[in-house]
């Protein structure tokens, strides 16, 4: 019994290790804002919406991204979301393109820390 729990604890921590320690949804926000910046796209909007999914200390959330940009900017946006070394999934990606600029919508799932867990 003692040699189940010690593997799942550490299963437990290399799960955990794939979440910012205080990745709150303000973390986040500002994660995807640098995100923008880094690939050169537009950001038209960012809004954030809570999952009613919990896994232990962990609440699901999703973002609805709207950046508009060049083919190369929003794939270098997208390849810089898939290589997140934090739990982020591109749920959904609308592609547009209006007067030679695309415009996108992307979904990115993430899990958040729940604030009563940071503190432990």
């Amino acid at each position: 019994m003692i040699e189940h729990v010690e593997k799942l604890r550490s299963i437990r921590d290399r799960i955990h290790k794939l979440f910012p320690e205080k990745g709150d949804v303000n973390f986040w926000s500002e994660y995807f804002l640098e995100g923008t910046r880094t690939a050169g796209v537009q950001l038209r909007a960012l809004e954030s919406k809570v999952r009613p999914q919990k896994a232990g200390g962990l609440q699901g959330v999703y973002f609805d991204l709207e950046v508009d940009g060049t083919y190369r900017q929003i794939h270098d946006f997208i390849t810089w979301l898939e290589k997140s070394p934090w739990f982020a999934r591109i749920i959904t990606l609308k592609l547009k393109n209006k007067d030679g600029k695309l415009e996108s919508r992307i979904t990115v799932a993430v899990m958040a820390m729940q604030e009563k867990v940071r503190g432990r």
